[in-house]
Formats: structure tokens, sequence, C-alpha cells
């Protein structure tokens, strides 16, 4: 069973309209008028000390409990909103293609980290159109969140409240 639909093409153009500064954002451009910040299982931005000893020679129990933080963040959003799979394709990777979940657990085995049984993946990136924000799956248990400016932070720290996370400017 396939676990993404494509979105019809009326509702690509609109979207790809909304959101035109997407390809700069993905192509790691600034774009005025745009916030980003970073959602993380840690309470500050870390030195390259404090990296070397949080991220390498992580025991397994920690990394899971880490990634069901993040995976739990990202399930309780996308029960409360719709999420988009995005790519970017042709020729010079600026045709930006929007995929919808099939079902809610589509989307929580698309999202599910390999500690906790999701398998190799590549890296995840979303597309959350009444937000008007994209999220960015990271490595290092941060994950990237592109906002409009003006846009009240209120509802995203809470929801990462919730999960033990933390929202840390960019």
């Amino acid at each position: 069973m396939r676990s993404t639909c494509n979105l019809p093409g009326l509702r690509q153009r609109a979207l790809a309209r909304q959101f035109h500064w997407l390809p700069a954002v993905h192509d790691l451009r600034p774009v005025p008028g745009l916030r980003h910040m970073a959602l993380s299982v840690f309470d500050h931005w870390l030195t390259e000390a404090e990296a070397r000893q949080a991220l390498v020679h992580v025991p397994m129990a920690e990394q899971q409990r880490r990634d069901r933080q993040l995976w739990g963040w990202a399930l309780d959003c996308a029960a409360q909103t719709e999420w988009l799979d995005f790519r970017f394709k042709g020729r010079r990777q600026q045709q930006l293609r929007l995929r919808a979940y099939t079902s809610a657990q589509a989307l929580a085995m698309a999202w599910r980290p390999p500690s906790l049984g999701g398998g190799r993946r590549p890296l995840r990136h979303a597309l959350l159109p009444q937000q008007q924000a994209v999220v960015y799956e990271g490595h290092d248990h941060t994950w990237a969140l592109v906002l409009p400016d003006p846009q009240d932070l209120a509802p995203w720290r809470l929801a990462a409240a919730r999960h033990g996370l933390h929202l840390l400017p960019g």
C-alpha cells in the first residue's frame, strides 16, 4: 500500500504560489520575512564540545527517548493539522511536488525514527499549509522549523513543551 498520493495539480500550483520562498529555503539561501527556529531535545544551542559529548556514543535507550520525543511531537502536530510531504523535481530541482499521506498510520510509519523500528530512510521534510510552516528533520535530535516572521510562537512552544522539547531561535 502506498503511503502518499499526489495532490491534484490545481492545489499543487496554489501551494507553490503560497510557498514561493520554499526553493530558496531548501537551498539554504536567506529569505527576508521568514523566521528560522529549531525544535530540539536540548534547551540551548550546543557548543562544539557539548555536541561531541551529547551526540557521540549515545546509549540506545537515550537515543530512543530523544527520538520518541520528536516523533511524538510530529504525530501530535499531524493530528491537528495537515502534513504534506514535498520534493523538488525537474532538471534543476525547482519544481515543487507535494504529496499527501494516505492515512495517519502511513504518516506515523513514514516519520518513525530508525531507533524505534522505522528502518533506514532519508531525512524527511514536511509542509504545513494551515500554519504556513515547513519542518525539516535533522540528524542531531534537532529539527528545523521555518515560519513567517510575524507568526505567534505560543502554540509552537506549547506543543514542544508537551513532549519535553525546546523551541530555539535560529
